[in-house]
């Protein structure tokens, strides 16, 4: 055993033994505990935790390449509650794909395929991928009269049935305009930009009709009208004239 006294005040301790140190001594010559390894960090208090990263959800993967900008996320599943997933701006080398651009003149319906049933139990896909104004091909029999000018509509028939049948578009389709007018396709024309001639459609076939018009040059077109037995389907014509 060891005695100091320091300021007036005895302290003793016990007599160090193997590689124990001994206790520090403070100013004012009371005991203090041994002093904290410099390379340990403090215990927590009770009651703390050591906050960390939580769990990647089920199914949600991380990718490495490219790296992700910080504050995305890659979600393949809905996105958990409180996550969000940012739109803009886009990361500098990402691109956005976007749709090509129509060739001018050019227009598409506003509308979608129309499906029509008949009694035979035929169901007739009917969908307009093309406008073409004015339709300015080359052919001979392509010859508007003085003050007219020609569009083209292509028309995609699919069999979404289970009964075989033949379109008959191209004797069923007519044109009105903006004051009520009724335009039917030219047989002539129409055909010179044919691909392929008309055929019977089995079930999940499809096949594309081009129809030509010939309108006045300042005609304001509206509506396209199909045919098919009982049933007529329409689709705006969203011109620029």
């Amino acid at each position: 055993m060891a005695i100091c006294v320091a300021g007036g005040v005895t302290v003793t301790w016990a007599t160090r033994t193997g590689s124990s140190p001994p206790p520090a001594i403070d100013a004012i010559g009371l005991r203090a505990e041994p002093r904290q390894p410099a390379d340990t960090a403090p215990p927590l208090p009770s009651g703390w935790t050591v906050p960390t990263t939580p769990p990647v959800p089920s199914g949600w993967t991380v990718p490495t390449t490219p790296p992700v900008p910080s504050g995305w996320t890659v979600p393949t599943t809905p996105v958990p509650s409180g996550w969000t997933v940012p739109t803009t701006p886009v990361p500098s080398g990402w691109t956005v794909p976007t749709m090509p651009p129509l060739p001018s003149g050019w227009t598409v319906p506003a509308a979608g395929p129309v499906t029509i049933h008949d009694v035979r139990g035929a169901a007739m896909t009917i969908s307009i991928p093309r406008v073409q104004d004015p339709e300015l091909s080359s052919f001979p029999e392509l010859d508007p009269a003085p003050g007219n000018r020609l569009l083209s509509i292509t028309v995609q028939v699919l069999n979404s049935g289970d009964v075989t049948f033949t379109p008959d578009v191209d004797d069923n389709a007519w044109l009105t305009d903006t004051r009520g007018v009724r335009y039917g396709s030219d047989p002539v024309m129409s055909a010179a930009l044919q691909a392929f001639p008309v055929t019977a459609l089995e079930p999940d076939w499809s096949l594309q009709r081009v129809l030509v018009f010939e309108v006045g040059a300042d005609t304001h077109l509206d509506i396209l009208h199909i045919r098919h037995e009982a049933d007529t389907a329409t689709w705006p014509l969203d011109t620029t004239r």
